[in-house]
């Protein structure tokens, strides 16, 4: 068991149990196998790896972010790779410039990248990303971005693009996609 009352600098954090912060982290990197709460913000230069559940509550960033337990924070920016196999909840979203989302993982949430792709059986809120693929089977409340694939068996409520749509058979898109000249602003 790990435990700091207050703020915490650190080089590399490992924790296999439990382990808390009351304040706000700062490190490289951070290796998750039981259970790890902050308080405050986690800011982390290098990689966050997520085995068990970590809950954050205020912004959580990083380069990259891997996940096959849970992970929940106010909001989540990472500058390189996002990684989740698990699920994610994010009150403002969870942004990073390449975004997977593994097979049957959910997130909650804004989901905002440069390439977007979601494997089957993901489930996500609203995907926001230049190019977007969405595997078969998967469930998304709404897509924006340049480029959207759409797989067989997937399921979109709505689509905005700007640049191309590939809908393959045995997809569905519950509203008319919308080719619009520039997309909205994205969360994050």
């Amino acid at each position: 068991m790990m435990s700091a009352d207050k703020d915490l600098t650190f080089e590399d954090l490992e924790v296999g149990g439990l382990g808390s912060i009351g304040g706000n982290g700062k490190g490289r990197n951070v290796e998750i196998g039981g259970k790890f709460t902050v308080r405050g913000s986690l800011e982390l230069t290098g990689t966050l790896e997520v085995g068990g559940q970590v809950s954050v509550g205020e912004t959580l960033s990083g380069n990259v972010l891997e996940v096959g337990g849970k992970i929940e924070a106010r909001r989540a920016v990472f500058a390189d790779a996002v990684d989740i196999g698990g699920a994610v909840t994010t009150r403002e979203g969870l942004k990073g410039a390449r975004v997977i989302l593994r097979r049957k993982s959910r997130a909650i949430g804004p989901i905002v990248g440069g390439e977007v792709r979601l494997d089957p059986k993901a489930i996500a809120q609203d995907v926001y990303g230049e190019t977007v693929e969405l595997g078969e089977k998967t469930e998304v409340r709404r897509v924006v971005a340049r480029r959207v694939v759409i797989d067989a068996g997937a399921s979109v409520g709505e689509v905005v693009y700007t640049d191309s749509l590939e809908a393959r058979e045995g997809s569905q898109v519950h509203a008319p996609p919308q080719k619009v000249a520039s997309l909205p602003a994205f969360p994050l």
